[in-house]
């Protein structure tokens, strides 16, 4: 099992971020409750779920969370996501969400090159002497496991988007080994009410990546089996 992740709750870094992505109530609510919960004796294998209703800006609460995980020292999160959540990190992008006094770099399987750059040479630092985060955007079927190994990764398969992530890269390696090689690792699943079908196989990936710590994003928990620490419907606006 995964060691707990390594950040404290900083009511001043929290009052600092909600301004600078300009949070609603709801929201600098929701993140400081997600921050005291990882602050505290949380099981790193059960999934953290922020119940919060269509509409109140789930994307900049994620972004605000990425932020403060940044500021804390943490250099690695795997968004799971359904959407376009790429465009939300990529400067210059119409759906960006300002705020970041560093912003993110993304890779996708479609593009490794921040993490192969990385990998290969020191970090070139733009902002002093901070390191930008490295954002890891996958869909869900790019995270789960193939049914084969064997098998071209460039076709629009299901099997084909599976296998890169899991296949050897001859710049820098397999990419699915090295998240799980990291202790610092944060997964965030976006919209994670949307991964019923695949609720299994997405589990068993996250299982294996072993995280530090799972946070869930959902706008319909399920009370029987979703671990929710904060709760919020458009009522209570």
């Amino acid at each position: 099992m995964a060691n707990r992740l390594n950040i404290s709750f900083d009511s001043d870094m929290l009052e600092s971020i909600s301004a600078e992505f300009d949070l609603r109530a709801p929201n600098k609510e929701a993140l400081r409750q997600l921050v005291f919960t990882l602050d505290g004796d949380y099981d790193p294998t059960v999934m953290q779920v922020l119940n919060l209703a269509t509409g109140v800006g789930k994307t900049y609460l994620m972004a605000a969370f990425v932020e403060y995980l940044r500021r804390q020292g943490v250099g690695n999160v795997v968004i799971v996501t359904p959407g376009k959540t790429v465009q939300n990190f990529t400067p210059g992008s119409s759906r960006y969400i300002t705020g970041s006094a560093l912003p993110p770099e993304v890779v996708t399987p479609q593009d490794y090159s921040a993490w192969i750059a990385r990998q290969n040479g020191p970090v070139q630092l733009a902002f002093g002497r901070e390191t930008p985060m490295l954002a890891f955007i996958f869909n869900i079927q790019q995270l789960i496991a193939p049914k084969s190994d064997e098998g071209d990764t460039l076709g629009g398969t299901q099997d084909a988007m599976r296998r890169k992530p899991r296949r050897f890269d001859e710049n820098a390696g397999v990419l699915f080994d090295y998240l799980k090689g990291l202790d610092d690792l944060v997964v965030i699943a976006d919209e994670s009410h949307l991964y019923g079908s695949s609720a299994v196989a997405f589990n068993a990936a996250l299982r294996e990546l072993d995280p530090a710590a799972a946070i869930g994003l959902t706008a319909s928990v399920d009370k029987k089996t979703d671990h929710v620490i904060y709760e919020l419907s458009l009522i209570h606006i």
